[in-house]
């Protein structure tokens, strides 16, 4: 009886285990899994990231054109486009003789302005071919200041009577500037959300295991 007693509790506890060791395996492909939708979440975020700016700025360039189109229609596209001008106007001074003109009415906001914004649009849909979104770190700041003070002086002297600026040099100025900037606001984005993802993770996990 001791003896078929033993065999039976010997074989109990290898069935047992068998069960352990198999609960682990599972443990551990569950954390595989995890570990793999993990990292695929985050090298869908700078896609998304980028997709959602690029989506904005195209929005923002096409309501910019959007202004003066509406207003040569007339009727109610009229005050569609006083709204759009009217949305603009904190953001420029929208001076008739500083602006681009369509169909006999000017731009949404000046020259500078729509070439900035331009230059913006342009330089993200061309992040992902010169930068790609593996690296997230900066350029260097003086590939950024460099714009910025041309800008700055092509206004400071316009504005101290020195020398007086043109269309062209503000397009050019703004057009730098704005074609520079996506190579710091997109990979900061990025990192802002990927920090904000992960701390919301790590958030969900720790509530989890309690």
């Amino acid at each position: 009886m001791l003896k078929n007693f033993k065999k039976v509790n010997l074989k109990n506890k290898k069935y047992s285990l068998k069960i352990s060791y198999k609960m682990l395996k599972l443990n551990d492909y569950e954390k595989k899994d995890n570990t793999i939708l993990l990292k695929t979440q985050i090298k869908k975020i700078p896609v998304i990231v980028y997709l959602f700016l690029l989506f904005f700025v195209l929005i923002w360039n096409a309501l910019i054109i959007l202004a003066p189109c509406l207003a040569s229609i007339g009727g109610i596209w009229s005050d569609a486009s006083i709204l759009l001008y009217k949305f603009f106007s904190p953001y420029c001074h929208q001076e008739d003789s500083r602006s681009f003109h369509v169909f006999g009415y000017k731009f949404g906001v000046c020259s500078r302005c729509t070439l900035i914004y331009l230059g913006f649009l342009a330089g993200s849909i061309i992040f992902p071919l010169v930068r790609g979104f593996k690296k997230k770190d900066m350029p260097p700041i003086w590939l950024l200041l460099i714009p910025v003070f041309l800008l700055f002086t092509d206004f400071l002297f316009d504005i101290l009577d020195i020398l007086r600026n043109s269309f062209t040099t503000r397009s050019i100025t703004g057009f730098l500037v704005g074609a520079v900037l996506p190579f710091y606001i997109i990979p900061g984005t990025i990192i802002f959300v990927e920090e904000v993802n992960a701390f919301i993770k790590n958030y969900k996990n720790a509530g989890k295991s309690k």
